[in-house]
């Protein structure tokens, strides 16, 4: 006996003779032989990790040998039943992977000594629908070991068979999207397939599409197959109607891209909810991942003053900041707001003077890197406003800016800053001049009561220039304001009007005596200067009367 064999290993056989002489019956026994059992002793345990499964789920089968017996032995087989198809390179032995094999041509496991246990598995896919809705799979081990006298032995065994339950219905979704690569404003299209694999009828399928934050349904754009859904809102689901089997339908609908604030690239994954005996199902599509390209440029705007008047020049320095990870090719442009009127040759662009750059007309600042801001500063000045209270004259400017997306489109979008604020006041005054009388005599005195309204939001300091005539009739008169006579001069300042105030004084002239014609005819306005200031700015001015015609009648003939 082998050193390797066990004494239980034994078959004991002894032979018995029973025979009669006459009316005597007696037994006679031979002697015993022993003979040593050489050989395997295997036991093959298939399991399987699902009892039902659906179209296209996989499956896990499980193989378990042992060897009891006093020689070691390989093996495995499993011809797979129709309906399922075999998983390559899932094979694995003792939780080792074994790449290439296969169970249909068979596993070599290799040796099983004996007094071990070798563990198998591998996977499966169901690719088809049987009509019993049943699979019933049992394994086959082939063995061969050598006997004491140098002979080759082969056998085989069975595993126990291993029953699966196959769910009648499968619903096959599969996603698709027109682009993966989009823009905050872009239209998108997102394209659902649904396919009904199984053998039974979907009942009530419905698409529900959830969106991420700046995501939205386009309202009128769903379409089932090839027609136009408008009354169907997507935020309530798409109902698709009744599928039979082997039927499928196509489900469209547009997405408007905004601004994603949260992840980026964003997830697009619709799911189909239906009954099947009276129970509700649903089966997720696969999940779209759709990147935004969002540029982050940003625009700043300030200016040096809050408060200003006519004539007050403005100085705005702008920043364009590019706070994304593209470069873009940006232009800057500030159309100034009624009020503001841009001072040429004024222009900067990160400190170096560009005199022929009008920010009005646009301003081309080239490529902005990611990380990188460019300052452009430049003067306005404040053009007259009317009316009597503060004028606020808001101003922003904004950026427009170019990228390519991977897909080649070229896309352009502006970026405008926030809007900055300068309260305009300015002076607005108005002249009544009304003579005594509009016919004089040679040597007589000639008054004119005069009205003087400020309409507007800043006080100015006002003097009297004179009265501008247009031949020498009138000798230079005296003002009679505040009750009081005062010589007119040159210049006569008559002191500050504020806003919505009135100045009323009385201006008299002699009319001259030595004019040269019987009637003469006088054309004339009363001119006047006045100064503002606004902090640093002065707004100086001139304004007149109407013009008055006086006539002088020497009463000669």
């Amino acid at each position: 006996m082998m050193p390797d064999l066990r004494s239980e290993f034994i078959l004991r056989n002894q032979t018995i003779v029973r025979f009669q002489t006459g009316e005597t019956e007696a037994v006679a026994y031979s002697n015993i032989v022993d003979t040593p059992w050489v050989g395997p002793i295997l036991r093959l345990t298939k399991a399987i990790s699902e009892q039902q499964v659906t179209l296209n789920e996989p499956v896990a089968f499980s193989f378990t040998v042992s060897n009891d017996g006093n020689r070691d032995a390989q093996l495995l087989y499993d011809v797979l039943p129709d309906g399922l198809a075999y998983i390559p390179n899932s094979v694995v032995i003792n939780g080792a992977p074994l790449p290439g094999e296969n169970p249909v041509t068979g596993i070599h496991v290799g040796r099983v000594p004996i007094q071990s246990t070798v563990q198998i598995v591998f996977q499966a896919i169901l690719v088809s629908i049987p009509a019993s809705l049943q699979l019933s799979n049992q394994g086959t081990a082939q063995y061969s070991f050598q006997s004491l006298e140098g002979r080759t032995i082969t056998g085989s065994l069975d595993s126990n068979i291993v029953t699966l339950t196959v769910l009648p219905y499968y619903v096959s979704v599969v996603a698709e999207v027109s682009t993966n690569q989009t823009f905050a404003g872009d239209v998108i299209t997102y394209m659902l397939t649904i396919a009904n694999l199984g053998n039974v009828p979907l009942e009530n399928p419905v698409v529900y599409l959830p969106l991420p934050s700046g995501v939205t349904f386009i309202t009128g754009s769903v379409m089932i197959g090839e027609i136009y859904f408008p009354s169907i809102h997507p935020e309530d689901g798409i109902p698709t109607g009744t599928l039979l089997p082997g039927a499928n339908v196509i489900v469209r609908v547009n997405l408007r891209v905004g601004r994603v604030t949260g992840a980026n690239p964003f997830t697009l994954q619709g799911v189909v909810s239906y009954l099947f005996n009276g129970i509700q199902q649903s089966e997720p599509a696969n999940a779209l991942l759709v990147t935004v390209i969002q540029p982050e440029i940003k625009v700043s705007i300030s200016v040096d003053k809050s408060h200003a008047t006519t004539g007050c020049i403005l100085h705005y320095e702008n920043v364009v900041n590019n706070t994304g990870d593209f470069a873009l090719d940006a232009t800057f442009k500030d159309v100034l707001p009624q009020g503001l009127q841009f001072l040429k040759g004024s222009v900067q662009v990160d400190g170096i003077l560009h005199s022929n750059a009008n920010p009005v007309e646009g301003l081309f600042l080239g490529t902005v890197r990611p990380g990188s801001a460019v300052i452009i500063a430049f003067d306005a000045i404040v053009l007259k406003p009317s009316g009597s209270t503060p004028v606020t004259v808001n101003n922003h400017a904004s950026a427009s800016f170019t990228f390519r997306l991977p897909d080649g489109r070229v896309v352009q979008q502006t970026v405008m800053s926030d809007n900055v604020s300068v309260e305009v006041v300015s002076v607005d005054i108005k002249v009544v001049a009304q003579p005594e009388h509009h016919v004089v005599e040679p040597g007589e005195v000639l008054s004119f009561d005069i009205s003087i309204v400020n309409n507007g939001s800043l006080a100015a300091e006002l003097i009297l220039n004179g009265w501008i005539q247009n031949k020498p009739v009138l000798d230079e008169g005296v003002v009679f304001i505040h009750n009081d006579y005062v010589q007119y001069h040159h210049g006569y300042p008559l002191g500050t009007i504020g806003p919505l105030q009135t100045l009323t004084f009385k201006y008299m002239a002699h009319v001259r005596t030595d004019l040269h014609h019987t009637i003469e005819e006088v054309t004339g306005s009363f001119l006047f200067s006045y100064h503002a200031q606004m902090e640093e700015c002065a707004d100086d001015g001139e304004v007149r009367s109407d013009y008055l015609t006086i006539i002088v009648d020497s009463g000669e003939e």
